[in-house]
């Protein structure tokens, strides 16, 4: 699950948020992120992506891009994003296991 926190000072919302990441192949192309981002507010979305690339730093990925976005009267507008993401998974690749629930850590 991708997480997008937009910061919008704008006294109006953004709706039609299409978010392009150049390290991640699935938004290279653009991707709709559902929601829209209030006035003057931090609003969190979500995204489900099918696949991650791997980090290339420990846990961590550097991404940049684009973020278009629409306000309400049609105009369309793009800024440049940046970040770093943390890869975090819950099991290895071979999955869950009931002995993970007795394994001492």
């Amino acid at each position: 699950m991708l997480h997008v926190a937009v910061d919008n000072p704008n006294k109006v919302r953004l709706i039609n948020l299409l978010l392009h990441i150049s390290e991640i192949p699935q938004l290279q192309g653009g991707v709709h992120i559902p929601g829209e981002a209030s006035a003057v507010a931090v609003t969190h979305l979500s995204k489900e992506l099918q696949s991650w690339p791997a980090p290339v730093e420990g846990d961590k990925l550097h991404v940049t891009g684009t973020l278009r976005f629409e306000y309400d009267d049609g105009t369309t507008e793009e800024c440049e994003v940046s970040g770093t993401l943390t890869c975090r998974r819950i099991y290895a690749k071979k999955g869950p296991s009931l002995r993970d629930k007795f394994r001492k850590g």
